[in-house]
């Protein structure tokens, strides 16, 4: 196996541990949304946004593009609500954008 198939194979492998790790993300997202659809202050927008973050860098990495997206979005969002530029609801609609992308993924 020369250098460039080792380092494709190991990349392949990388991307697959990925892969098996959203359905770990893609259940925090979930109980993101169903908490925020109870109670729209009793989601930590510091977890949320700190999750988003997280995965615009490594789904992009891996090439999950459309995942590293919509989680900017959701960071984007986020990010104007603790600022006090957007109400806190307008969460909702890049929340649910994520964890769409997130399901086409796994």
């Amino acid at each position: 196996m020369s250098g460039d198939e080792e380092f494709e194979a190991h990349l392949s492998a990388l991307r697959e541990g990925f892969r098996a790790r959203l359905g770990a993300h893609h259940a925090s997202l979930v109980a993101y949304r169903k908490a925020m659809a109870v109670d729209l202050d009793s989601v930590s927008l510091g977890e949320a946004r700190a999750l988003a973050h997280a995965l615009v860098g490594t789904a992009g990495t891996f090439g999950f593009e459309e995942v590293s997206e919509a989680a900017a979005e959701l960071e984007s969002v986020i990010d104007a609500v603790l600022a006090g530029e957007a109400e806190r609801s307008m969460i909702v609609a890049p929340l649910r954008s994520l964890i769409r992308e997130v399901e086409l993924s796994l």
